[in-house]
């Protein structure tokens, strides 16, 4: 039985409660799940909670946070306004990320992401220049 609205509906009663599950081994499942399944909009207000937290970072460092981290950058790459608001603590922290035994796995996931969004950017140009 498919029920879309189900993440949604989760996602609104744990609104204020992302950051502290997303450092917890079953809490951080049950976000990525979330973010796997939720609309939009939902991952957005996700998004926003986590990275406007005065903890981000030490979120994006936490052992089970990390993966909730990577998640959201997988499931926001086609939204790009959405997930350059989780690149950007990427960004903002590199040389801290990747100095950090969990937040490397960060810094690897935002970097295998920017790789992509470089190469779609240019298969896009050469698709272009070869339509003239």
């Amino acid at each position: 039985m498919n029920m879309p609205n189900v993440p949604n509906c989760i996602a609104e009663e744990l609104k204020g409660d992302f950051v502290s599950l997303s450092k917890q081994q079953c809490g951080s499942n049950v976000v990525e799940r979330i973010l796997m399944r939720a609309s939009r909009e939902k991952v957005r207000e996700i998004v926003n909670e986590i990275v406007e937290d005065p903890s981000v970072l030490a979120l994006y460092q936490d052992q089970f946070g990390n993966y909730v981290i990577q998640k959201a950058l997988q499931v926001t790459f086609k939204w790009p306004d959405i997930f350059d608001a989780v690149a950007k603590v990427v960004e903002e922290n590199y040389s801290t990320l990747d100095t950090h035994m969990y937040g490397k796995r960060i810094v690897s996931c935002w970097a295998k992401m920017q790789n992509e969004r470089r190469s779609n950017r240019l298969m896009a140009s050469l698709d272009a220049q070869s339509n003239f």
